[in-house]
């Protein structure tokens, strides 16, 4: 089945799929990608992709890309990642996206 999603958030997700996390699980999925066990203090996330997007914010902070917050959906209510604390911290390092450095 094709999904039509709008273009920016193609390019959202493509971009963080080359930046952002660890593909986990938290229950929701396993990643098929081995690299090797978690330090400490590290984590695996999923972040659920909604219609508007990833509803969170990731940027630059001291040369690491980082979880700088979650955004509203434009009736001021919660994405899926924050509703169930996907990302715990903001300031949290993405090391990885789908096995991938960043």
């Amino acid at each position: 089945q094709k999904l039509d999603f709008p273009l920016d958030i193609i390019h959202c997700v493509h971009d963080l799929t080359h930046r952002v996390v660890r593909s986990n699980s938290q229950g929701l999925m396993k990643s098929s990608f081995n690299l090797g066990p978690l330090l400490t203090g590290e984590y695996d996330a999923v972040i659920p992709i909604t219609s508007r997007g990833l509803m969170m914010n990731v940027g630059e902070l001291n040369g690491s890309v980082a979880f700088l917050g979650y955004r509203l959906f434009p009736d001021d209510s919660k994405g899926p990642a924050e509703l169930s604390n996907v990302i715990r911290n903001v300031g949290d390092k993405i090391i990885a996206v789908d096995g991938v450095s960043t």
